[in-house]
């Protein structure tokens, strides 16, 4: 065995040093204060997915008796 017997555990933190640049975590990320701007409204915009799939009305019942 040629060299130190904790060569894979300096391996090991080289690599996960390398890597910390592309791992994103959401705990990380920075918090966006952008109330009441162009960014706020365009989020507050349902998705085109989100209202193609709602119908007005979809759960309404009507009733059976008729009023005289």
């Amino acid at each position: 065995m040629s060299g130190s017997p904790h060569d894979d555990r300096v391996i090991a933190l080289a690599l996960a040093n390398q890597m910390r640049k592309y791992a994103h975590a959401p705990e990380f990320a920075p918090a966006v204060d952008d109330y009441w701007t162009v960014d706020w409204f365009r989020r507050q915009i349902p998705s085109e997915r989100a209202v193609g799939s709602t119908q007005i009305g979809l759960h309404n019942v009507r009733g059976t008796r008729r009023m005289s």
